[in-house]
């Protein structure tokens, strides 16, 4: 099973909302961003259904990271999609350090 476009886009669109109060502008993600912090096998080593969590660090502009994050999702042949995120953990919030002055536009300040 791999994770398709249509699911990299639900990836994305909950990066979107997470950081729609934070920024003015929507963070990319890039899959060199991405890490694999956990794999989990749910029915033990003869089944297909697993729980990956991945560490999220969306970018701005000429790849500013702006946070950090923690989804997890379930992958398993019996989901419609195969694909499901079941939570996610905000861990880091933008940091006006991690901005050039160019950038300050970007961070919604009222946050």
């Amino acid at each position: 099973m791999m994770i398709t476009s249509g699911q990299m886009k639900d990836l994305e669109k909950k990066i979107d909302e997470i950081y729609s109060n934070k920024l003015n502008y929507s963070p990319e993600v890039y899959p060199y961003f991405v890490n694999v912090t956990n794999v989990q096998r749910v029915n033990g080593f003869r089944g297909f259904h697993f729980l990956i969590c991945l560490e999220v660090v969306p970018t701005v502009g000429p790849h500013i990271p702006v946070g950090k994050d923690s989804l997890t999702f379930d992958i398993s042949p019996v989901n419609p999609n195969n694909v499901k995120l079941i939570s996610w953990k905000h861990l880091k919030d933008p940091k006006k350090a991690d901005f050039p002055p160019n950038w300050m536009d970007v961070i919604n300040w009222n946050f």
